[in-house]
């Protein structure tokens, strides 16, 4: 065969051409037909994408969180806000928001870009991977009551008071509640379990409700406004622990039946399990990003804050969602609404482009079919297959390079030691971060078993230990040995899994040292406070035997004062009674509560009360004293006596007025006889005796007198030490 001729086989027929020229004009002419086909085939499937596609300009900076706000948006803030938190810190070069979502704006916020990544229940992040091409990164670990759950579903309950209801069946005529028509755990699981038992909830019902939150079900439940109701699993349990409905108060359907053994779910539950949300990423968002993500989210402890406020344990690898798939099949929802109800229309609309590139690829086809023809078909297929496995290969070579090298990245930017072992603890792969921390180069790392810088756990435990880790990983600390030999804390972080067929252990290890020593610092710091309260109680104890040392003298001064047969009181700036002595209650004729805390006008008559507050007004104003002054005092029954009274003012600490001291004595005997005595000095012949007389009275009354202001004192001095103290 000549150079200038090529065979072209078709089927059974040859045809050969030997001119060149020719050849060039009809290869040339067919290579521009290819590509512009194949240029408007691009444009055409580009064009659905980029007019129905919304222009929003994204902040490369502030990454949105679309969460699902099942108990309201100012709930959703208070339990999610943390995870934002946590995720801008351990990101540094993005800032986190979160978005609380209804029920009806999942859909639209992720069409419109409204959101960057998206936690919602698995039925909606099946509608979005089917609809919206979102990806899940991880899968939440919930936490109830200590135990970790991946798994949930839906819990169907009444009243516990209505006895006609009992099974499933017994709910058919009877009213009934869910959350939303689109809420997977608080309506989807348990519509499943009814049509598995029979009933139609749409037609066998007397009554079918939505409250739109899972609080507001359990409380219409409650409250008799329905019979029955469902909610997620959990929520009843979460509810009780807030203090918000009593289990006691409520009765649920338990399930009957499994797709898998599920005994460890120890959650109150009617219906099949469920994988639990997955966070996922939306299609505009880089996988560089969502990597970052996924492994903070994932290296996220149950005793992280943001943990402990969104009440889960932390984030796990993704989960298999194929059962949430078969149950929105089966109810025909979601993305699966018009599941196995294909008409020609339906198919011309929602494939229209698909079936226009067909028709062009038709056409194409059919122009390449002349050229085609005249070429080797058997040599031509094995060329191109060829081709394409070298490209698809390279391609998928570069792509694991890249991974690796993202992943490597990843590793090597963490703050905290990772390290990936195999079941028999050999280092399948670390960062540098990990070595720096005991002091190996990689390479000697690398060559390292779990038990080369384990320190407290022997090796026949760490094997177990590495045979028992799975998913749900595990949080704990313990101590490393350096390449020197000194100790340091950690703690450590794992989740098992199972790659190319062999289980590998994810270990973070943080070194928290400096934490431990911080706790014991505030342990000290605490039985230093101990000791002080000890002190202060020593001190407290003191003081109360100083103040009953104080009250018993204050009785004995008390009982001492009451024995003086004079007329003692203290009065305070106010002029009201604050204490009298007995000798005092008996003059009045009043008892000590009918004249405490009164002041003159509500003890004495009007006449003596203008009197005394008119003297008592003048010592305590100008800081003066009163002695021996002697004073008509008449009895409220009409009878009048005369008394020697005598009032010092009293002062606080500070040197101020506070009150008075008052001193009286009866001397109504003595100040009628010297009267008569008086009258007989008219009479010369007994004045002698009038004289004598008077000596004779005097006497006492000055004993009075003396004992009156030396009473005085002593009490001023009583009152200078009770305020003293």
């Amino acid at each position: 065969m000549r150079n200038d001729t090529v065979l072209l086989t078709t089927h059974n027929d040859h045809i050969s051409c030997s001119n060149p020229e020719a050849k060039n004009i009809y290869g040339g002419f067919i290579s521009r037909v290819i590509a512009w086909g194949l240029i408007a085939l691009s444009i055409l499937l580009l064009v659905p994408a980029s007019v129905f596609c919304h222009d929003h300009k994204i902040d490369p900076d502030l990454i949105r969180i679309g969460i699902l706000a099942k108990r309201g948006p100012e709930r959703c803030l208070e339990k999610w806000k943390p995870t934002a938190e946590y995720l801008t810190n351990e990101i540094p070069d993005h800032s986190f928001t979160i978005i609380p979502l209804g029920f009806g704006e999942i859909y639209s916020s992720v069409e419109n870009r409204e959101v960057d990544f998206i936690l919602a229940n698995s039925s909606f992040y099946v509608g979005l991977e089917l609809l919206h091409g979102v990806n899940r990164i991880a899968t939440i670990k919930e936490l109830y009551f200590g135990k970790i759950y991946c798994d949930f579903g839906g819990v169907i309950f009444h009243r516990a008071d209505r006895k006609d209801i009992d099974r499933t069946d017994d709910l058919k005529g009877k009213s009934f509640m869910g959350v939303e028509e689109t809420s997977f755990g608080g309506w989807q699981t348990a519509w499943r379990e009814l049509k598995e038992h029979g009933i139609d909830p749409y037609r066998d019902f007397s009554d079918l409700s939505f409250g739109g939150t899972h609080d507001a079900v359990v409380y219409a439940v409650r409250d008799g406004k329905v019979d029955a109701g469902t909610v997620r699993t959990g929520t009843l349990e979460r509810m009780e622990l807030e203090g918000k409905i009593s289990l006691d108060d409520f009765h649920t359907i338990p399930q009957k039946h499994s797709y898998h053994d599920n005994c460890s779910f120890s959650l109150l539950h009617s219906t099949n399990l469920y994988p639990e949300w997955p966070f996922a990423k939306t299609t505009h968002i880089s996988d560089k990003l969502a990597e970052e993500v996924a492994l903070a989210l994932i290296k996220m402890s149950p005793d992280n804050p943001a943990a402990k406020t969104a009440r889960c344990a932390g984030w796990t690898i993704p989960h298999n969602y194929q059962p949430v798939h078969d149950c929105l099949k089966e109810l025909r929802v979601g993305p699966y609404k018009d599941y196995g109800k294909v008409g020609l229309y339906d198919i011309f609309q929602q494939y229209w482009p698909w079936l226009l590139a067909i028709f062009l690829l038709g056409v194409l086809i059919l122009l390449m079919a002349v050229y085609v023809a005249k070429l080797n078909r058997k040599l031509g297929n094995e060329i191109v297959e060829r081709e394409k496995n070298i490209a698809e290969r390279r391609r998928a070579e570069e792509a694991t390079a890249a991974n690796s090298i993202r992943l490597r990245i990843l590793m090597e930017q963490s703050r905290d030691g990772i390290v990936v072992l195999d079941e028999d603890g050999k280092i399948f792969e670390s960062n540098q971060r990990f070595a720096d921390m005991l002091g190996f180069s990689p390479e000697e790392v690398s060559r390292l078993h779990v038990w080369d810088w384990e320190y407290k756990f022997p090796r026949e435990l760490l094997l177990n230990m590495l045979r028992n880790v799975d998913n749900a990983g595990d949080t704990f600390e313990t101590e490393h040995c350096r390449k020197d030999g000194t100790l340091y804390n950690v703690e450590i972080s794992t989740n098992g899994a199972v790659f190319a067929g062999q289980k590998l252990i994810f270990c973070v290890c943080r070194d928290i040292t400096e934490r431990k020593q911080n706790e014991e610092d505030q342990k000290k710091l605490t039985e230093l406070l101990m000791n002080s309260n000890k002190k202060l109680e020593d001190a407290l104890v003191e003081r109360e035997k100083a103040e009953k040392t104080l009250s018993e003298t204050v009785d004995r001064y008390t009982a001492m004062i009451n024995t003086v047969p004079a007329l003692m009181y203290l009065k305070d700036i106010d002029h009201k009674y604050i204490e009298v002595n007995e000798a005092f209650c008996r003059f009045v004729n009043k008892s000590k509560d009918e004249i405490i805390g009164k002041n003159s006008f509500e003890v004495h008559s009007e006449e003596l009360a203008k009197k005394y507050y008119a003297d008592d007004n003048s010592i305590m104003e100008n800081d003066t004293e009163i002695i021996n002054q002697e004073e008509k005092y008449i009895e409220n029954i009409g009878e009048m006596k005369w008394v020697s009274s005598s009032k010092i003012p009293l002062h606080d600490k500070d040197g101020k007025v506070s009150g008075l001291v008052g001193l009286a004595q009866d001397i109504t005997e003595q100040y009628i006889g010297r009267q008569q005595l008086m009258q007989s000095d008219k009479l010369a012949g007994i004045g002698q005796l009038a004289a004598g007389v008077a000596h004779e009275i005097n006497n006492p009354v000055g004993y009075i007198n003396s004992n009156l202001n030396t009473m005085g004192r002593y009490l001023k001095k009583v009152n200078e030490f009770i305020e003293g103290q």
